[in-house]
Formats: structure tokens, sequence, C-alpha cells
């Protein structure tokens, strides 16, 4: 064979037995079968979903996990996953090193019709590997991701930290304290999982109407999407206690020794007051640490607390093209704003 094969499929679902293949090699977990199927059951539903599977002679050497979002008239091609996905790119076989110039008109070509190309949140690098998507020529820098290599214990880490941090947090602590003991506890069964992802669903509503966003959560589809998840992906829940009293929650990932934080949703009140969002940040760098994770990976967004904790910044790409008149009449909008 000797230009890799490519064939443009209908659903995540048809290309199940390549996909949980390819999702042994190099990928971010965005990209594993378990998140795509989850988000293409739910969120998806309404997108027309155009998964690429590449070919070669060794056999499945990459999925782009694509598809054609409609936007009024205007029909998107971007990646599958969407906004709950923080970080976007291919499923890789070891070794498989695409030149995606010369590869993305022949990919154009299987796919339908779209006005625009919209890739966003691109990595460099999949687990240390180029990402070949983000070399598209002309792919932009568009919004950054953070981390922390995290050391042997939460001693040291807490104790590289700025030192009013430090203090601050062990005050907020004890007030919380002469509430009630203070707990952090890990779902253990589907149950806990539950109550979790539901405390933290209610705590994110109510923060996202007190600052002026819309209510992700008002659509059905997003709680339905995490429960997949939950159930399909390496998913780890969690509420911080004040004696029986739930004051923060967390969802997000454990996978390959990284721990993703996803979705935390903290009370309002004196509870925001004594900094129980920082308190689960903290519950939850010592769990990553105690469970032998080498990275707490922050995700997408610069919020000031990030900055206090990362010691990585990731860039994350975006490369847009139009196709059509519609498209570049949406990009020559979008450029002179």
């Amino acid at each position: 064979m000797d230009q890799p094969r490519i064939t443009r499929h209908d659903s995540v679902a048809a290309l199940e037995a390549p996909w949980r293949m390819l999702e042994q090699g190099h990928r971010w977990p965005f990209q594993c079968f378990g998140w795509q199927s989850a988000w293409a059951e739910t969120l998806g539903r309404r997108v027309r979903p155009c998964p690429v599977l590449v070919e070669d002679a060794q056999g499945p050497a990459m999925i782009l996990p694509l598809g054609v979002f409609r936007r009024g008239a205007l029909r998107v091609l971007g990646f599958l996953g969407g906004d709950v996905s923080d970080y976007h790119a291919p499923l890789l076989r070891p070794g498989f090193a695409p030149e995606m110039a010369a590869l993305w008109p022949r990919l154009l070509g299987a796919l339908p019709p779209a006005d625009l190309v919209e890739l966003e949140r691109m990595p460099p690098e999949i687990e240390g590997v180029p990402n070949p998507m983000a070399a598209l020529p002309g792919a932009v820098e568009h919004d950054a991701a953070f981390s922390l290599r995290l050391p042997p214990s939460l001693d040291a880490l807490l104790g590289s930290r700025r030192a009013n941090l430090r203090a601050d947090s062990r005050r907020k602590r004890r007030r919380l304290g002469e509430v009630g003991p203070l707990r952090h506890e890990i779902a253990a069964t589907p149950e806990g999982m539950e109550a979790a992802l539901a405390a933290m669903m209610a705590r994110k509503s109510r923060r996202w109407l007190e600052t002026g966003n819309a209510d992700a959560f008002a659509d059905p589809a997003m709680g339905a999407f995490y429960r997949l998840a939950s159930a399909r992906c390496p998913a780890v829940a969690s509420t911080l206690m004040v004696g029986d009293e739930v004051v923060a929650a967390h969802w997000g990932l454990r996978d390959r020794g990284r721990f993703l934080y996803l979705m935390v949703g903290w009370s309002a009140g004196e509870w925001a007051r004594l900094s129980v969002g920082r308190i689960m940040v903290e519950e939850l760098l010592g769990e990553a640490i105690a469970q032998g994770d080498a990275v707490f990976d922050l995700t997408v967004g610069g919020e000031a607390y990030k900055l206090d904790w990362s010691d990585a910044r990731m860039p994350l790409l975006r490369w847009d093209r139009a196709l059509t008149w519609r498209g570049h009449a949406v990009l020559a909008a979008r450029r002179a704003r």
C-alpha cells in the first residue's frame, strides 16, 4: 500500500474495533472510545459524525474523530467531543507520523460537504509525539492548558507554594474544622459516583448563573453525558464534606498516570468565603500523589488559581479554513471584529 487508505464512517460505533485498538497507542483520554461514544449518544446527537480511519500496510494507523456541526445554515467541520473535551487530537498507532499538509486534501475529499473547518484545542503533542493536526500550516495558539508534575509527597508540594497561600489554607481549614470534621470522600460505588456527580452539577449550575453564564446542565443531555462517561471512562468523583454537609464536589479522570481535574462545584455563601474550592484542589492533589499519579492536569483555561498550582503551560492551537463563500464570509467577519 503506497499511500494510506482513507475511509469515512457514519458513526463512532461503526469504528469500535479499530478505535479500541488505536486507543492503546498515542491518544488523550478525550479521544478514547468510551468518552467519544458517550458524547455521540448524548450531546452529539445533533451532529453528523464522520470519523475517518487511515490505514497502511500494517493496518489501522490513525483515527480522526470529526463531524459536521450545524450553526444555522452554516456547516462546520470540527472535532467530535465538542466543548466537554479539553483536548482534541487524532488517535495514532505508535510509529505512524503522517505528513498532514499532504494528507489533509485527501482527507477533506473523503468528508461530507462543509462551509468552514474549525479545529481547536489541539495540543502540540500526543503523549510525547507530535500531533500531526497541530502541524497544519497556519495553526495558531488560541488557548492554553496548565499542569503540575507531582512530587513524592503533598508536604513537598505545599512547601513549594507561596507562603501566604499555605498560611491562608491552614487558616481556612481551622475555621472549617470549627464547624465540623473536614473530610474528602472518593466515590467508591456507582451510587456514590451518582451522588458526587449530582452534587457537582448543582453547584456548578448555581455558579454559572451567578456569573451571568448559561447553565449548561439545563440541557438534560449534559448530565446524561457525564453519567454515561462515568460508566465508560476511568472517572473519579469526590466530595468535600464538613460534618455531614457537602461543600464542594469534583468529577474528573485518571488515565495513564495523569489525573485530569475537569469539573468542580462548591457551595455558596460562607462556604465560598472559606475557600472550599481551593481546599478541594489540595485534597485532590493529595489523592493523586497517594495513587502514584505523575501529573496533575488542570486542563484548559488560565484561571488565576491554576497559576498557583501549575508548573507547566501547554499551548492549544486552532486551525480555521473556509471552504465555501459562506465560510469565507464568517471568517472575514471574525477577522474584522
